[in-house]
């Protein structure tokens, strides 16, 4: 339901002395920590709200009503939100601690923090998320990015509703908490705190109607498979298609990287899987920059055997390269066996006596590739993983 901007909170003495006071979460398990956050760099704001949340105190903050009184000596941000506000999970991850019995009232329970949430991230970052009315995830519990874990609440060392929030190592040491992304009105993603003109959330004044927008839940993937590959991705179901085909795995951190250049030892072991071949033996062709024991190797060797790609005049292949457009099509049309006799393709950037021009025509006339919406081909842009996987599912479907 809309959510409707309280009042500015002025809080009352006792309030600052017992958060001044109030002890910490229970002790995580013991262990050597990073010093700094999760390789994810940026979280999600965790709750969704059509209006907006106000930062309030911050570690060490103070503001011109002297109501934080440096009560956050540690890391650490009060997000002002009304009472039964949805919170959402920041990251994907597991639900590593909870407390879920305290009454939303001012008491000792949960150790002051009252209910709380603490989160794994998948980044190696936990988010902790205290003083909530009311918890609707378990301990152990798998969460994706967006999923409903309470709502904000005024339970343990908290006199008014709001949402306390923190980032610490897997051991507990508290970070200063990083970046956050929220959805605005108009559907764009702005990062905080830089979208409230400031580096650091401690540099942010405290209540001083500063407010961090999230009107709702993060993107959601669109593949089970992969955690970067989103609803709305015009590639979802060509890069759907190359793991049903075993064409490809992602990367072990669960990612796809869609936007990634595709490099020339990746798109050979992507035609190398894509197509039928024997179990026969097939020549070393001999580069100095491709080990026998690379499990690349011998889907080079087989590209180069076939006449799909060959490597430079200094006996490399340039494995690591990224490939270009021109180049990934040069491969596609020698594979098709370098059909000639196609009507030029028309592209205002490759010209009739183009190096590649036939393989371009090709590409066009059989629909691999329609090139841009400004009559461009864009030749010599690297290929992208995303394009790579509708260019393969085009020919190989």
């Amino acid at each position: 339901m809309p959510l409707t901007r309280r009042g500015r909170w002025r809080a009352p003495a006792v309030l600052v002395a017992a958060l001044l006071a109030a002890t910490v979460l229970p002790a995580h398990p013991a262990g050597a920590d990073a010093a700094g956050r999760g390789a994810a760099g940026e979280s999600w704001a965790p709750w969704v709200s059509t209006t907006g949340a106000e930062v309030g105190c911050t570690k060490g903050s103070t503001d011109s009503f002297g109501i934080c009184g440096g009560h956050h000596s540690y890391d650490a941000i009060d997000f002002m939100l009304p009472g039964g506000t949805p919170l959402i999970s920041p990251v994907a991850g597991t639900v590593a601690a909870v407390e879920s019995s305290c009454a939303d009232a001012y008491s000792s329970c949960g150790g002051g923090h009252g209910n709380y949430v603490r989160i794994a991230g998948v980044d190696g970052t936990h988010y902790v998320l205290a003083h909530l009315r009311s918890v609707s995830v378990t301990l152990g519990e798998a969460v994706a990015a967006g999923d409903d874990v309470g709502l904000v609440g005024r339970s343990g060392y908290a006199t008014t509703n709001h949402l306390h929030y923190e980032e610490r190592t897997p051991g507990g040491s508290r970070l200063e908490p990083g970046p956050m992304l929220g959805r605005q009105v108009d559907g764009t993603v702005a990062t905080y705190p830089a979208a409230l003109g400031h580096s650091s959330w401690y540099d942010v004044p405290s209540h001083d109607d500063q407010l961090v927008v999230n009107t709702g839940v993060p993107p959601q993937p669109c593949l089970d498979d992969f955690t970067d590959v989103l609803v709305g991705n015009p590639f979802c179901d060509d890069i759907g298609w190359m793991v049903g085909e075993g064409i490809t795995s992602g990367y072990g951190d669960g990612t796809y990287r869609p936007l990634e250049p595709v490099s020339r030892q990746a798109m050979a072991m992507f035609l190398h899987r894509a197509s039928p071949h024997g179990a026969d033996e097939i020549a070393d062709p001999g580069f100095t920059d491709v080990m026998t024991t690379s499990s690349f190797h011998h889907p080079i060797a087989w590209v180069v055997d076939r006449g799909i790609a060959d490597g430079f005049e200094d006996r490399t292949f340039r494995p690591l390269e990224p490939l270009s457009r021109q180049a990934m099509i040069a491969f596609l049309w020698r594979r098709a066996g370098s059909p000639v006799g196609y009507p030029s393709a028309d592209f205002s950037d490759v010209a009739p006596d183009h190096p590649f021009a036939a393989a371009i025509a090709w590409a066009k006339a059989t629909g691999v590739s329609e090139g841009y919406g400004d009559g461009t081909f864009k030749p010599g842009a690297p290929i992208s993983r995303q394009a790579m996987a509708a260019f393969l599912r085009r020919i190989f479907a």
